[in-house]
């Protein structure tokens, strides 16, 4: 795909810092930690050039090293075309591609930019009612088609039945594009109560129609897109059309978006998510190049956030996934190096195949799914006023992640020499009771530079404060007005605690805003005159998630 985009990688640096006594984490209560599974289909979208530059041979064999096991390939009507791909399928090197495929077990699909294809621009001047009407009532040759219009689907039925002659995706999914450019979709008086994804769903279910003519078992993309991310409401898909979705104008350094996410998830409600497929730019030197040859950029991979990505994907039910990879042939090896882009590739099809996604220690949040499972804490006893305070958590096999995440203008620290000093400064709290009456229960205060102060205590405030947690582990960071706390805790030490998949939890934050004043914050909401979260109101029931 081709489009003009506004991208930026932004990696946010922090100042980092670890406490080497020990480890903390907190367990999601309800954050959806359902196994990950590898990606039944794995794939990578170039272009017939790219196949070319690199020979047959040599791009089979680094999917197969990668684990990679889909391989589509790309024509967009602007850099390469639809003759230029049935040449290269029926040249010596496109007919030993295929060959060596199948011997691999590699799938092989066509993602194409094929409306302009289908529907000659040509026949404008003889029916320019097959054309889109623009905002002025004016019909346009370029680009797209008018999408209700009978006469059209005709024409397109007569070049696809010639098309699929030659064109045989292994997997019996098509993938028929509309034209890559904004706003360009039809305004006539059928079309226009439309909203672009349901003119497109249209076309998709009428090429279902005609697929099935010649191949029964054929399945069409709905490309959300650009325009077409917007979930259609008006029209509905046949069974046999699938989600494709692609969500090109991201920032990588972020998961994500809350508007993407919630476009993806009303896509789930119309679209199966078992037949859900996702197409990522990842590895897309062309996109990261700006569509620019002459400048060739090194795609700025990441396996972490990779990882994080497929995740969030897996978690959705999608298990098809698959990045464009375009220009990533000679030119490209030779700037960046053969064994790193191998590398690379490597690395993308192990992140599919081992989709677990691993929080590094490092108060570095990029690697944490989005959608926090608390934003603010109350001000129980200053006017119950909210303030910013993100926290998550994440169980893994072996541990109970957490972190906190707090805005604060008046960072208050002091110096460590004993675990008391904690107390005298900004700090994030959580306390651990297996019972609601607090007979025994766990308390964990952190500093914003990692020091700590754990204690066991009984109610009512019976503390043992020569009590540690044997496991736990932090690490910070700063960042203008906000610190950062994450830690972990082993589960095993949890469980010997009589903490189990259920418990009562706390989850605080002391304010300092001078020596005199302190704003105590909350989850749950004391029943207190006076501040104190040593008491059973200020704890509430938490599940860990198994």
């Amino acid at each position: 795909m081709q489009i003009i985009l506004l991208f930026a990688v932004a990696m946010i640096a922090f100042f980092s810092t670890s406490c080497q006594q020990k480890e903390a984490q907190i367990a999601g209560t309800d954050i959806d930690l359902k196994a990950v599974k590898p990606v039944d289909k794995r794939g990578i979208v170039v272009y017939p050039s790219d196949l070319i530059s690199l020979g047959a041979e040599q791009w089979v064999k680094m999917l197969v090293e990668s684990g990679v096991n889909l391989l589509g390939i790309h024509t967009d009507t602007k850099l390469e075309t639809l003759p230029g791909l049935k040449e290269y399928l029926e040249s010596n090197q496109g007919r030993l591609l295929l060959q060596k495929c199948v011997e691999q077990g590699i799938a092989v699909e066509y993602e194409l930019h094929v409306l302009q294809d289908i529907l000659p621009r040509e026949l404008y001047h003889e029916h320019p009612e097959y054309f889109r009407m623009d905002k002025n009532g004016k019909r346009q040759q370029k680009y797209n088609m008018c999408f209700t219009e009978e006469g059209a689907y005709k024409e397109i039925e007569k070049n696809i039945l010639e098309i699929t002659k030659w064109l045989k995706p292994t997997t019996h999914r098509y993938f028929f594009w509309t034209d890559d450019v904004q706003d360009a979709f039809c305004h006539s008086e059928r079309c226009k109560p439309y909203s672009p994804s349901e003119q497109a769903l249209i076309y998709e279910n009428k090429l279902l129609e005609i697929l099935r003519k010649v191949d029964p078992e054929a399945q069409v993309a709905h490309l959300a897109y650009l325009n077409t991310l917007e979930a259609p409401k008006k029209t509905r898909p046949l069974e046999g059309v699938f989600l494709e979705y692609a969500p090109i104008n991201r920032n990588y350094s972020q998961a994500l978006s809350d508007t993407h996410l919630k476009s993806l998830k009303q896509n789930l409600e119309v679209f199966p998510s078992n037949t859900a497929h996702v197409l990522e730019y990842w590895l897309d030197v062309s996109m990261f190049s700006g569509w620019d040859k002459t400048n060739l950029v090194q795609i700025p991979w990441n396996k972490r956030y990779c990882k994080r990505d497929v995740e969030m994907y897996n978690k959705l039910g999608i298990n098809s996934i698959t990045t464009f990879g375009a220009w990533i042939n000679q030119d490209y090896l030779e700037a960046y190096g053969s064994e790193a882009t191998i590398d690379i590739v490597k690395e993308y099809g192990d992140v599919l195949n081992n989709p677990e996604f691993r929080i590094s220690l490092d108060a570095d949040l990029s690697d944490w799914p989005p959608h926090p499972f608390i934003e603010e804490l109350t001000a129980v006893w200053r006017d119950s006023i909210s303030d910013s305070t993100v926290f998550d958590s994440k169980l893994t096999e072996e541990d109970f992640l957490f972190y906190f995440s707090t805005m604060d203008s008046t960072l208050t620290t002091v110096p460590f020499d004993k675990e008391l000093s904690v107390a005298e400064g900004d700090r994030v709290e959580l306390f651990f009771s297996a019972n609601k009456d607090m007979s025994n229960y766990y308390c964990l205060e952190i500093s914003p530079t990692g020091d700590i102060l754990d204690y066991q205590a009984k109610h009512y405030r019976q503390f043992d404060e020569k009590w540690n947690f044997e496991t736990i582990e932090v690490a910070t960071s700063f960042l203008e007005n906000r610190y950062i706390v994450e830690g972990r805790i082993a589960l095993n030490e949890l469980n010997k605690l009589g903490l189990g998949n259920e418990f009562n939890l706390g989850i605080f934050r002391a304010d300092f805003k001078n020596e005199e004043e302190v704003v105590w914050y909350s989850w749950a909401i004391p029943d207190s005159k006076e501040p104190d979260f040593h008491i059973p109101s200020a704890l509430k029931r938490y599940h860990l998630n198994d």
